[in-house]
């Protein structure tokens, strides 16, 4: 559940790091600038360096922007995916669709600083508090569990209007960054001073495929790249693996894989369960 919080604990980087990024002369402004990861922590990332640079997210998702902030609407008729929730299809289909929140379901504003962007956000009618029933299992407090100190912690957690994924693009549409969806960054090499970027896109591009990512084709150059994803900083073994070269590679802390799994359930008949 700890990698699950990743991309939330870094997403800080777009506000208080990125702009200083090429703030050291006018010159920098026309830089380009390549995020791999359309989750929260490449969307942040992409609304603050957007302002100073060309920016362009690759983004390998099937369904659109969202990493961890997984999201998907299922057509109650036949049990179809609805490949990427644009407002047209959400207009279409609100009264007969199943909607999932299968990644990161909430979060936390426990810092000063994550607390005025949240601020900022609820203000946009971007997020809002969640006013859940929460509890601490079992009641009598032996060897309690809290689920990520949700029922013993005085401060609100947060959810997307509209679903986790709504987020993050919202981030993207308040920034001029260039989104290539479906689209996945599988090898980094240096260009004289800039950074070139291969990859594929279509069917070999998403996660959850076992098609081989071949034929690599330019995805331009950049004269920074920045990973947002644990995953796309991995070795040749991870599907996600961006393909940084391995004296960068050997400079990263050693990762452990911690498989997550989600269940997504929809029921007949509302129960009332809570």
């Amino acid at each position: 559940m700890r990698h699950r919080y990743a991309s939330w604990m870094v997403m800080l980087f777009g506000y208080r790091h990125a702009r200083a990024l090429f703030s050291e002369s006018s010159s920098r402004m026309a830089a380009k600038i390549a995020i791999v990861g359309g989750g929260i922590s490449g969307c942040c990332a992409a609304a603050a360096l957007a302002s100073a640079a060309e920016v362009t997210v690759f983004d390998q998702g099937r369904r659109g922007p969202g990493g961890r902030a997984s999201h998907r609407s299922v057509r109650a008729s036949d049990k179809q995916i609805i490949e990427d929730d644009t407002s047209l299809l959400r207009n279409a289909e609100s009264s007969s669709t199943y909607e999932f929140d299968h990644g990161c379901q909430f979060f936390r504003a426990d810092s000063e600083e994550m607390k005025r962007i949240v601020r900022q956000w609820c203000e946009r009618g971007w997020v809002a508090p969640w006013k859940g029933a929460f509890g601490v299992l079992p009641a009598d407090n032996s060897h309690a569990f809290d689920f990520f100190g949700i029922a013993s912690k005085s401060s609100p957690v947060y959810i997307a209007l509209g679903g986790m994924h709504q987020l993050p693009r919202h981030l993207l549409q308040s920034s001029r960054a260039v989104v290539e969806k479906g689209t996945r960054v599988c090898q980094i090499k240096r260009k004289d001073k800039q950074w070139e970027l291969f990859g594929v896109t279509g069917n070999q591009a998403f996660h959850d495929t076992n098609e081989a990512a071949t034929d690599l084709a330019s995805l331009g150059v950049y004269d920074a790249v920045v990973l947002t994803d644990i995953s796309s900083a991995s070795g040749s073994w991870h599907r996600a693996s961006a393909g940084i070269p391995d004296e960068l590679l050997q400079q990263l802390p050693k990762k452990v894989r911690m498989p997550l799994f989600s269940c997504m359930i929809a029921f007949e008949k509302v129960c009332d369960v809570f």
